[in-house]
Protein backbone atom coordinates (compact mmCIF):
# COMPACT_ATOMS: atom_id res chain seq x y z
CA UNK A 1 0.00 0.00 0.00
CA UNK A 2 1.44 3.31 -1.15
CA UNK A 3 1.38 5.85 2.24
CA UNK A 4 1.98 9.54 2.64
CA UNK A 5 3.05 11.93 5.21
CA UNK A 6 -0.10 12.95 6.95
CA UNK A 7 -0.91 16.95 7.64
CA UNK A 8 -1.41 16.29 11.32
CA UNK A 9 2.12 15.72 11.16
CA UNK A 10 3.02 18.75 9.52
CA UNK A 11 0.41 21.00 11.19
CA UNK A 12 1.56 18.91 14.58
CA UNK A 13 -0.73 19.85 17.62
CA UNK A 14 -4.39 18.80 18.64
CA UNK A 15 -5.92 16.64 16.13
CA UNK A 16 -9.05 14.84 15.21
CA UNK A 17 -8.92 10.88 14.13
CA UNK A 18 -11.76 9.45 12.78
CA UNK A 19 -11.94 5.86 13.08
CA UNK A 20 -15.29 3.22 12.28
CA UNK A 21 -16.48 0.98 14.56
CA UNK A 22 -14.21 -1.76 13.27
CA UNK A 23 -11.63 0.32 13.50
CA UNK A 24 -10.52 1.36 9.90
CA UNK A 25 -8.50 4.25 9.93
CA UNK A 26 -10.76 7.00 7.88
CA UNK A 27 -9.44 10.37 8.32
CA UNK A 28 -6.62 12.72 10.18
CA UNK A 29 -7.03 16.01 10.77
CA UNK A 30 -4.98 18.68 12.35
CA UNK A 31 -7.67 20.64 14.47
CA UNK A 32 -5.89 23.99 13.92
CA UNK A 33 -6.16 23.34 9.91
CA UNK A 34 -9.82 22.84 10.86
CA UNK A 35 -10.79 25.98 12.31
CA UNK A 36 -8.84 28.04 10.52
CA UNK A 37 -10.39 26.88 7.06
CA UNK A 38 -12.77 29.54 6.66
CA UNK A 39 -15.72 27.39 6.27
CA UNK A 40 -18.95 28.32 7.43
CA UNK A 41 -19.42 25.02 9.43
CA UNK A 42 -16.22 23.64 10.35
CA UNK A 43 -17.56 20.28 11.40
CA UNK A 44 -19.78 19.45 8.10
CA UNK A 45 -16.86 20.37 5.93
CA UNK A 46 -14.90 17.88 8.31
CA UNK A 47 -17.89 15.19 7.63
CA UNK A 48 -17.26 16.14 4.21
CA UNK A 49 -14.50 15.22 4.28
CA UNK A 50 -14.84 12.01 5.59
CA UNK A 51 -16.86 10.71 3.20
CA UNK A 52 -14.84 11.68 0.44
CA UNK A 53 -12.18 8.92 2.24
CA UNK A 54 -15.09 6.07 1.60
CA UNK A 55 -17.69 5.01 -0.52
CA UNK A 56 -20.18 4.13 1.78
CA UNK A 57 -22.32 6.85 3.52
CA UNK A 58 -21.82 7.70 6.91
CA UNK A 59 -22.68 9.43 10.13
CA UNK A 60 -19.85 10.66 12.43
CA UNK A 61 -20.18 11.25 16.09
CA UNK A 62 -18.37 10.98 19.03
CA UNK A 63 -17.64 8.08 21.20
CA UNK A 64 -20.72 7.98 23.04
CA UNK A 65 -23.18 8.29 19.20
CA UNK A 66 -23.14 12.16 20.28
CA UNK A 67 -23.50 14.93 17.14
CA UNK A 68 -20.01 16.56 16.91
CA UNK A 69 -19.78 20.26 16.21
CA UNK A 70 -17.43 22.88 16.91
CA UNK A 71 -17.73 23.33 20.59
CA UNK A 72 -17.64 20.07 21.68
CA UNK A 73 -14.38 19.60 19.64
CA UNK A 74 -12.88 22.52 21.23
CA UNK A 75 -14.41 22.15 24.67
CA UNK A 76 -12.49 18.60 24.38
CA UNK A 77 -8.97 18.94 26.18
CA UNK A 78 -7.54 15.51 24.56
CA UNK A 79 -4.34 15.92 22.53
CA UNK A 80 -6.01 13.53 20.06
CA UNK A 81 -9.77 13.70 19.18
CA UNK A 82 -11.19 10.22 18.54
CA UNK A 83 -14.84 10.23 16.64
CA UNK A 84 -16.95 7.75 14.75
CA UNK A 85 -18.25 7.11 11.44
CA UNK A 86 -20.92 4.52 10.88
CA UNK A 87 -22.72 3.14 7.30
CA UNK A 88 -26.31 5.01 7.46
CA UNK A 89 -27.09 1.41 5.42
CA UNK A 90 -27.49 -0.69 9.25
CA UNK A 91 -24.73 -2.66 6.87
CA UNK A 92 -22.01 -4.27 9.47
CA UNK A 93 -19.12 -4.88 6.52
CA UNK A 94 -16.25 -2.12 6.65
CA UNK A 95 -16.11 0.78 4.80
CA UNK A 96 -14.90 0.80 0.64
CA UNK A 97 -12.05 3.07 0.52
CA UNK A 98 -12.04 5.75 -2.02
CA UNK A 99 -9.79 4.88 -5.18
CA UNK A 100 -7.44 7.61 -5.07
CA UNK A 101 -5.56 10.04 -4.74
CA UNK A 102 -5.67 10.25 -8.64
CA UNK A 103 -3.36 12.99 -10.48
CA UNK A 104 -1.12 12.86 -13.06
CA UNK A 105 -1.29 9.15 -13.65
CA UNK A 106 -4.91 7.03 -13.70
CA UNK A 107 -3.60 3.33 -12.99
CA UNK A 108 -1.60 3.91 -10.02
CA UNK A 109 -1.10 6.28 -7.56
CA UNK A 110 1.51 8.94 -7.14
CA UNK A 111 4.78 8.05 -5.28
CA UNK A 112 5.16 9.60 -1.67
CA UNK A 113 7.14 12.15 -2.50
CA UNK A 114 6.03 12.88 -6.17
CA UNK A 115 6.32 16.77 -7.17
CA UNK A 116 7.97 15.48 -10.61
CA UNK A 117 5.59 12.29 -11.13
CA UNK A 118 2.53 14.38 -11.09
CA UNK A 119 3.08 17.65 -12.68
CA UNK A 120 0.93 18.32 -15.44
CA UNK A 121 1.88 19.70 -19.02
CA UNK A 122 0.67 23.15 -18.35
CA UNK A 123 4.22 24.78 -18.03
CA UNK A 124 5.20 23.24 -21.85
CA UNK A 125 4.97 25.02 -25.45
CA UNK A 126 2.40 24.55 -27.46
CA UNK A 127 0.16 26.34 -29.28
CA UNK A 128 -2.88 25.51 -27.31
CA UNK A 129 -0.99 26.23 -24.32
CA UNK A 130 0.27 29.89 -25.52
CA UNK A 131 -3.55 30.91 -26.00
CA UNK A 132 -4.27 29.07 -22.48
CA UNK A 133 -1.86 30.78 -20.59
CA UNK A 134 -2.37 34.12 -22.55
CA UNK A 135 -6.22 34.02 -21.52
CA UNK A 136 -5.75 32.65 -17.72
CA UNK A 137 -3.39 35.70 -17.78
CA UNK A 138 -5.46 37.79 -18.72
CA UNK A 139 -8.11 36.89 -16.35
CA UNK A 140 -6.66 36.43 -13.14
CA UNK A 141 -3.47 38.78 -13.61
CA UNK A 142 -1.25 37.58 -11.42
CA UNK A 143 -0.40 34.41 -9.03
CA UNK A 144 -3.88 33.32 -7.28
CA UNK A 145 -1.76 32.70 -3.65
CA UNK A 146 1.06 35.25 -3.72
CA UNK A 147 -0.05 38.20 -5.79
CA UNK A 148 3.19 37.44 -8.49
CA UNK A 149 2.56 39.01 -11.92
CA UNK A 150 1.49 37.02 -14.43
CA UNK A 151 4.70 37.01 -16.42
CA UNK A 152 6.28 35.48 -14.08
CA UNK A 153 3.58 32.40 -13.43
CA UNK A 154 2.03 29.38 -15.16
CA UNK A 155 -1.50 29.09 -16.43
CA UNK A 156 -1.63 25.56 -14.24
CA UNK A 157 -4.59 23.12 -15.22
CA UNK A 158 -6.53 23.08 -12.64
CA UNK A 159 -6.58 18.73 -13.44
CA UNK A 160 -4.09 17.08 -15.72
CA UNK A 161 -5.27 18.04 -19.15
CA UNK A 162 -3.49 14.41 -20.00
CA UNK A 163 -6.39 13.01 -18.04
CA UNK A 164 -9.40 13.02 -20.95
CA UNK A 165 -11.23 10.34 -18.63
CA UNK A 166 -11.34 12.87 -15.65
CA UNK A 167 -12.49 15.48 -17.36
CA UNK A 168 -15.16 13.20 -18.54
CA UNK A 169 -15.92 11.94 -14.96
CA UNK A 170 -16.45 14.71 -13.66
CA UNK A 171 -18.08 17.05 -16.19
CA UNK A 172 -20.86 14.08 -17.26
CA UNK A 173 -19.73 15.05 -20.88
CA UNK A 174 -16.29 14.74 -23.07
CA UNK A 175 -14.17 17.36 -23.60
CA UNK A 176 -11.94 17.65 -26.28
CA UNK A 177 -10.75 20.82 -25.95
CA UNK A 178 -9.02 21.12 -22.01
CA UNK A 179 -7.36 24.73 -23.12
CA UNK A 180 -10.56 26.93 -21.93
CA UNK A 181 -10.25 29.68 -19.45
CA UNK A 182 -12.36 27.64 -17.30
CA UNK A 183 -9.64 24.67 -16.80
CA UNK A 184 -6.98 26.94 -15.18
CA UNK A 185 -5.52 29.08 -12.84
CA UNK A 186 -2.41 31.12 -12.42
CA UNK A 187 0.01 29.66 -10.05
CA UNK A 188 4.20 30.99 -9.48
CA UNK A 189 6.30 27.78 -10.81
CA UNK A 190 6.65 27.03 -7.01
CA UNK A 191 3.04 26.94 -6.40
CA UNK A 192 2.40 24.80 -9.30
CA UNK A 193 4.67 22.42 -8.27
CA UNK A 194 2.95 22.58 -4.89
CA UNK A 195 -0.59 22.62 -6.32
CA UNK A 196 -0.13 19.78 -8.58
CA UNK A 197 1.60 17.76 -6.14
CA UNK A 198 -1.54 18.30 -4.22
CA UNK A 199 -0.22 20.17 -1.17
CA UNK A 200 -2.44 22.33 -1.45
CA UNK A 201 -6.51 23.12 -2.95
CA UNK A 202 -8.84 25.44 -3.60
CA UNK A 203 -12.00 25.35 -1.94
CA UNK A 204 -15.03 27.32 -4.02
CA UNK A 205 -17.17 29.15 -1.09
CA UNK A 206 -19.76 31.20 -2.72
CA UNK A 207 -18.18 33.26 -5.34
CA UNK A 208 -15.13 33.38 -3.58
CA UNK A 209 -12.21 30.88 -2.70
CA UNK A 210 -10.43 29.84 -0.28
CA UNK A 211 -6.92 28.12 0.10
CA UNK A 212 -6.95 25.32 1.77
CA UNK A 213 -3.26 24.36 2.70
CA UNK A 214 -2.95 20.88 3.43
CA UNK A 215 1.24 20.26 3.36
CA UNK A 216 2.77 23.63 4.04
CA UNK A 217 6.27 21.83 4.35
CA UNK A 218 7.53 25.84 4.68
CA UNK A 219 6.37 27.90 7.65
CA UNK A 220 5.75 31.21 4.95
CA UNK A 221 3.44 28.52 2.65
CA UNK A 222 1.29 27.74 6.30
CA UNK A 223 0.50 31.44 6.08
CA UNK A 224 -1.75 30.76 2.91
CA UNK A 225 -3.81 28.49 4.87
CA UNK A 226 -7.91 30.13 4.73
CA UNK A 227 -6.74 33.10 2.29
CA UNK A 228 -9.46 34.10 0.54
CA UNK A 229 -9.48 35.38 -2.92
CA UNK A 230 -12.32 36.92 -4.06
CA UNK A 231 -14.63 36.78 -6.80
CA UNK A 232 -13.43 40.80 -7.40
CA UNK A 233 -10.06 38.95 -7.98
CA UNK A 234 -10.72 37.94 -11.72
CA UNK A 235 -10.88 40.01 -14.40
CA UNK A 236 -14.19 38.68 -16.29
CA UNK A 237 -17.97 39.20 -16.61
CA UNK A 238 -18.70 36.19 -17.80
CA UNK A 239 -19.25 33.39 -15.29
CA UNK A 240 -18.65 30.67 -17.17
CA UNK A 241 -14.72 31.66 -17.77
CA UNK A 242 -13.70 31.68 -13.88
CA UNK A 243 -12.13 29.05 -12.48
CA UNK A 244 -14.54 25.61 -12.88
CA UNK A 245 -15.60 24.79 -9.30
CA UNK A 246 -16.59 20.93 -10.54
CA UNK A 247 -12.74 20.36 -11.44
CA UNK A 248 -11.68 22.38 -8.46
CA UNK A 249 -13.38 20.17 -5.97
CA UNK A 250 -12.33 16.65 -8.19
CA UNK A 251 -8.53 18.22 -6.79
CA UNK A 252 -9.34 19.29 -3.64
CA UNK A 253 -11.37 15.45 -3.25
CA UNK A 254 -7.61 14.12 -4.26
CA UNK A 255 -6.03 16.31 -1.28
CA UNK A 256 -7.81 15.09 1.42
CA UNK A 257 -7.23 11.44 0.37
CA UNK A 258 -4.13 11.80 0.04
CA UNK A 259 -2.80 13.97 3.33
CA UNK A 260 -6.06 13.25 5.85
CA UNK A 261 -6.23 10.04 4.75
CA UNK A 262 -2.86 9.38 3.93
CA UNK A 263 -2.64 6.24 1.51
CA UNK A 264 -4.19 4.96 -1.80
CA UNK A 265 -6.51 2.71 -2.44
CA UNK A 266 -8.45 1.00 -5.77
CA UNK A 267 -5.70 0.43 -7.83
CA UNK A 268 -4.81 -2.31 -9.69
CA UNK A 269 -1.26 -3.17 -8.88
CA UNK A 270 -0.13 -4.48 -12.41
CA UNK A 271 -1.31 -0.99 -13.90
CA UNK A 272 1.03 0.60 -16.24
CA UNK A 273 3.20 2.60 -14.03
CA UNK A 274 3.55 5.36 -16.99
CA UNK A 275 -0.54 5.95 -17.52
Amino acid sequence: MQTYPKAIDEWRGRHIVVSSASGQSLCHVPLEWLLQCGAPDCCELLRWMVGVCVVEDGKLSDADGARVDAASLLACADQVVRLLYTRTDGQAQPFTYTKGPRFKYARRPPAADAEQSTMSHSSRSSTNQSAFRFRVAVRDFSCLLTGDPAEECVAAHIIPQSRPEYYTEIMGREVTYPFLTEHGITLNHAMHRAYDNGDFALWPRGEDLIVHYFMPKMLKRRAHHGQVIHRSHFRVQDESELPNKQLLMFHYQQCVIKYLRGFAAGFDSGGDAQV
